[in-house]
């Protein structure tokens, strides 16, 4: 793995190409993601791999105040939703699957090993 750095921070980027030949699905992004030893932090976007940027103290301060405030949220109005951190990935269409910094779903309970949310 070659070390780069990005934004100012050191960052381990798995080789990869990154220009597809063709789109991948969110399904095909699944599977290829689940055979990184080391996977780098990438969304799926319009069928192509796109590499985010590592993230910085502030925004992952900013992220969990969302998280938190998004469960007391939802806690105090006791609806049938869930709130969550980031880290899961939401499937907007065929061939893009966002992860975003925080999220709320309702309805039914997922299951633990539920990926990506529909």
């Amino acid at each position: 793995m070659e070390q780069v750095t990005i934004g100012g921070c050191a960052s381990y980027i798995a080789l990869m190409d990154m220009a597809l030949r063709r789109s991948m699905t969110v399904d095909e992004y699944l599977v290829w993601s689940e055979t990184q030893r080391d996977p780098p932090r990438t969304e799926l976007i319009n069928g192509q791999i796109v590499a985010k940027a590592p993230e910085r103290v502030e925004h992952t301060e900013a992220k969990l105040s969302a998280a938190i405030a998004l469960r007391a949220a939802v806690a105090s109005s006791q609806l049938a939703c869930r709130a969550l951190p980031s880290g899961l990935a939401v499937r907007i269409d065929t061939h893009t699957a966002y992860e975003p910094d925080a999220l709320v779903y309702c309805g039914r309970e997922l299951p633990g090993d539920a990926c990506p949310i529909r």
